[in-house]
This record gives C-alpha cells, structure tokens and sequence, in this order.
C-alpha cells in the first residue's frame, strides 16, 4: 500500500470475487465428492461494505435549558456486505430459488405417435391447453362425432410443439364451451431439474472475498469471516440486459483482512 500522498497506488478501484463453503454439508447435496470446498459465485458487478453501527448517548443538561450530548458509545456494530452478481450457476440458482437441496428430476416418458394422449372438456375460444410434455411432434387434434373429427392446425388451433401446448382459435370448426377435443402426438424423453422453492432461504458459510486492483497480479486484500448470505434482490428481468442479483452477507466473526503493503 502506497504511503505517498496523491500516487495512484494510494487511490482504490478494486474488483473482487467471492467464494463460499456451506458450514453443512447436508445443505448442499451435489455429487462433487465428500468434502465441500469453496465455491465461487460468479462475476461480481459491484459490492460495497455497510457497516451497520448503533450507539447510546448520554445527554448532559445545560444551564440554558437545553440537553446536549457529551458522550456517545457503539454498543452494536455488524459488517454486511452487498454483491451484485450476473452469473448463475448450480449453486446460485439454489440461492434465487430460497433451496439449498438438491433437486429432483421431472421426467417425462418416450412416446411414440400417437401414445401421447390428452383430453380437454368444453374448450373455449382463445384458451390455450397444455398437453403435459414438451418438444411434441405428430400432433392430432379431434373431436369425436365432429364433421369432419380431425381439425386443421392454424385454422382451428396453433400449436406450440416446444411448450407443448395447443390454443384454439376462434372462426374455426371447434366450438367453442361445447367440443371436447383429444389430441395426441409423440415425444422423446426428456427431464428436467425439479425445486420446492422457499425451504432454506439463506445460508451459512464460511466466505473468502478477495479483491484486485490494476497495481499488481499480487491481489489487493484478501478477506475471510463466517456468516450468513441470502439473496436480497432479485433484480429485473429485462431483455436489452443481463439480469442481476444482489447477495447480502452477514458477517458472525470478525473478518481477517489480510492486505498487500
């Protein structure tokens, strides 16, 4: 660390990363071996320091008649740090999502055309049905009695094969509150990660945060507590951007700051 008064080393604009190690290993449940170790979160925008600090006054009367405080003593002081991230990764996503365990698959079967088969009763004009899988193909919608019972697509309904769904348009030869359609088609297997949000909404960690500065590859600080981080900040979801999250970071002990000199 510069000790010359206005030398550019003395002057800090600090990138940093952040790496996180879970206290238990039964909230984090991922097939990365025995031993859990540090995890980096991803790219950090930016993060700051609030330091959070109460204090208690004591108020001396004057003779004027007025109080007037002289003396004032910190009886609480915590360290919160804020990142704001634009990567997600298995763990983050774990972190947005408030689980920490691990998910379980949603699996859909093969199916071979037309094995598929779904159903719909009084189907409406405008409303769309999912059918259950997605990336469908051989897709045939009929109602049974009609004339004639197999409808057209884009006439009498759309398909959307990735969501596997299907919307039936107006003007055409389903009626509307009256017809119960049965579509089938066929599907290759497929799954998916399944989440039950909002069973662990923060995480308790030990947490390494180390920051680098354009004045050498040597980095800048490096920084080690244990603590508890959640996802404060959701952000937007904004197509002309990256969307970003914001992570808050209590610290329980008291961070060991190690810095270049």
């Amino acid at each position: 660390m510069s000790v010359i008064l206005g030398a550019a080393a003395s002057k800090k604009r600090a990138i940093g990363k952040l790496w996180i190690a879970p206290t238990a290993l039964a909230t984090y449940t991922e097939a990365i071996g025995a031993q859990l170790g540090f995890m980096a979160l991803g790219n950090i925008l930016k993060f700051k320091l609030d330091n959070e600090i109460k204090t208690v006054t004591h108020k001396a009367a004057d003779p004027l008649g007025f109080k007037r405080v002289d003396v004032e003593d910190i009886i609480e002081a915590n360290w919160s740090y804020k990142f704001t991230f634009d990567e997600e990764y298995a763990f983050t996503r774990k972190l947005l999502l408030g689980t920490l365990t691990a998910p379980t698959p949603a699996s859909q079967g093969a199916h071979t055309a037309p094995a598929g088969t779904a159903s719909f009763t009084n189907v409406v004009h405008g409303a769309t049905y999912f059918l259950g899988d997605y990336n469908v193909t051989s897709v045939v919608v009929t109602v049974v009695g009609a004339s004639p019972e197999t409808k057209v697509l884009n006439v009498d309904y759309t398909l959307d094969p990735i969501l596997g769904a299907i919307t039936i348009l107006p003007g055409g030869a389903i009626a509307s509150g009256v017809d119960d359609p049965v579509v089938t088609w066929g599907c290759a297997s497929e799954t998916r990660d399944q989440f039950t949000t909002l069973d662990a909404v923060q995480v308790d960690a030990a947490f390494r945060l180390i920051e680098y500065d354009r004045h050498s590859t040597n980095p800048r600080q490096f920084t080690t507590f244990t603590g508890t981080a959640w996802v404060s900040n959701q952000g937007e979801n904004d197509g002309d951007k990256f969307s970003e999250y914001e992570l808050t970071v209590r610290a329980f002990s008291k961070p060991v700051v190690i810095a270049r000199q």
